[in-house]
This record gives structure tokens, sequence and C-alpha cells, in this order.
């Protein structure tokens, strides 16, 4: 039918509506299975993922070695949530994990120049990382004071 004042019948009527409905359960049911199937890979790469962090964490011979890759893998795992929010058009979580791996990244990169320049090397780190309760704004007495009790235990007798 193709007329300005079309009067359709109840079974026209009907089946318009049923098409309409159709159409909106398929579209629902295609975006809940697409949904379904990337919380399935999520889970099916977090499985994965904590086999080969069991698996690896018991294998390393020195701690830095371990604490490198336990460091790395939080950056993955950041990187792939990142990339879940791009996927799903949630901007805003995206640059809310990208910022944190940023973070970190700079934490760390500010750690090694920190074990570098210090005598007491890595010991030094642990000792300013294991003082969480100090303010950011005191950090630079904070490595003068981590480097100071670290250089300290490595000169008592064990």
């Amino acid at each position: 039918m193709h007329c300005s004042t079309c009067v359709f019948s109840g079974v026209e009527t009907v089946g318009l509506i049923s098409r309409l409905l159709d159409s909106k359960l398929d579209k629902k049911f295609a975006d809940f299975r697409r949904a379904l199937e990337q919380k399935e890979l999520s889970t099916n790469s977090q499985i994965k993922k904590l086999k080969t962090e069991a698996k690896a964490s018991s294998s390393f011979q020195f701690k830095g070695n371990k604490l490198q890759f336990e460091f790395n893998s939080s950056l993955l795992d950041s990187i792939n949530i990142a990339l879940d929010h791009l996927h799903e058009g949630d901007l805003s979580g995206d640059n809310k994990e990208l910022d944190n791996v940023k973070a970190s990244l700079n934490k760390r990169n500010k750690v090694i120049r920190f074990a570098d320049k210090s005598a007491a090397g890595w010991a030094a780190v642990e000792e300013y990382e294991s003082d969480e309760l100090a303010d950011d704004s005191e950090d630079e007495k904070k490595l003068r004071s981590a480097e100071r009790r670290a250089l300290a235990l490595q000169d008592s007798p064990a």
C-alpha cells in the first residue's frame, strides 16, 4: 500500500509490530551475545594469566626477576583492561587505565634511577617502598632515609 491515508488491517498492524519487535529482540540478543563472548574471553585470559603467574612465581631463581615479572604482568593487565574499555567505547575507563600504566612506569623508572645512584642499590629501593606511610611531599627525605637504612643493614653483622 502506498497512499497518504492508508488504514492498516488488524493483521497488517500485528505483522508490522511483530517484525519491529523481532528486529529489536535480534539486536538486543546480538548485543548480549557479544558482551557474553567478551566476558568469556576475559575470563579465559585471566585463567591463563593466573596459571602462567603461578608457574612462573615458583620458577624464578632471583627475587628481582620475580618482582620485575610481577610488575610487567600488572602492566599487561592494565593494558588489557584499557583495550576492553576501548572496544566497549568507554573512553573514560580507557583513559583511567592508561593513566595508571603511565603512573606505574614513571614510579618504576624513578626507583630504577634511585637504585642506580644509591650505594645501597636495590636494598635502598626496598626500604623506600616499604615506607608507605610517608607523605609524597616528603619524597626526597624518604629517599635519603631509605638509603641510610639500607646501608646500615648492609653494614650490620648478620
